[in-house]
């Protein structure tokens, strides 16, 4: 492996995604495990147009536009989604829709397009060969998958890339795994990651030779070279996701302390006004018992029950 890929590499280690906090709370997403490449396949392809079929959230979708941005490139990105759900990845409420649109508006609007519809309604609006990387991340069972990818093959170019993902995922009905050995065993650039529930790559025959090195060594059949880039992917993609787990247990336990010394606060302040309370009756107690042994008190006593007779008196004669 030359200096340059690992000059390039190196840099993931102090990664930052850059999306929505909240989507990747406890690290539970799908796709967190594949941002550190969604990052790095932008910065060494370097496309002009990608296209996300499936968005959901948003975590691939803005960690591309994240990779967009910071590289200065001109690629226009388009996610295409009912943002509605199906029956594997399960059906969500509006709220999911409202945050991408406006993580979108707010961070990507100059590049950033949101298609909301059906896969097959949006094909129309590309032309033949204008689509440099294509995402397929929709319905994942086996016709579902195929017909996408057979569908939207004619608008990648020679030499694009496309992404399935989930093809680690055989339960469920799950058939990416399945449609993707029908791939691979009659292609020559390729690569699986197979972590994160698996993430294929795939490069379309034709169109000129790759100038990147990264991407020429990670697509090559030669294992001793693509194998050892694939696990430092991985590795470095381990370490994103557990700073990121870890980030937010810190957050979690910054918040549970909080919370923690403000009752405690409120605990001693009680126990404070509970002290100044016993110490108040023990000084009442002590001034009454002062004022019943006075010889004041028992001189008057007399007094004190003619008056108590007379208002009896008076008040069963009302």
């Amino acid at each position: 492996m030359n200096k340059e890929i690992l000059n390039f590499l190196s840099h993931y280690t102090t990664y930052e995604y850059k999306g929505p906090h909240e989507i990747l709370a406890g690290g539970g997403t799908p796709w967190i495990g594949h941002v550190i490449f969604a990052d790095m396949l932008i910065r060494a392809y370097r496309p002009q147009c990608l296209v996300e079929l499936g968005s959901h959230t948003g975590v691939s979708f803005f960690a591309f536009c994240e990779a967009v941005k910071q590289s200065w490139l001109k690629t226009t990105c388009y996610a295409v989604d009912t943002w509605k759900g199906d029956e594997q990845a399960g059906f969500y409420g509006e709220d999911v829709y409202i945050k991408f649109s406006e993580h979108a508006e707010k961070c990507y609007s100059n590049f950033a397009t949101m298609l909301r519809m059906k896969f097959d309604d949006a094909v129309q609006y590309f032309k033949d060969e204008s689509i440099d990387i294509l995402h397929i991340d929709g319905l994942h069972t086996y016709d579902a998958v195929k017909h996408d990818f057979y569908t939207w093959l004619p608008k990648v170019k020679p030499g694009g890339i496309i992404l399935f993902h989930d093809v680690a995922e055989q339960g469920n009905n799950f058939g990416v795994y399945k449609l993707w050995h029908e791939i691979a065993e009659k292609s020559q650039e390729i690569c699986v990651f197979p972590h994160s529930h698996g993430l294929a790559v795939w490069r379309k025959p034709g169109g000129p030779a790759l100038d990147n090195s990264l991407l020429q060594n990670l697509l090559s059949q030669d294992t001793e070279i693509a194998v050892p880039i694939i696990e430092i992917i991985k590795l470095t993609s381990e370490y994103f996701v557990n700073s990121h787990k870890l980030k937010d247990i810190e957050s979690k336990y910054d918040n549970l302390n909080e919370k923690y010394n403000n009752l405690n606060e409120k605990y001693n302040n009680l126990s404070q006004d509970n002290i100044n309370l016993k110490n108040m009756n023990i000084q009442l107690k002590s001034e009454l018992e002062s004022i019943l042994n006075s010889n004041s008190w028992k001189v008057t006593f007399p007094l004190r029950e003619i008056s108590r007779w007379l208002r009896n008196k008076l008040s069963k004669n009302k």
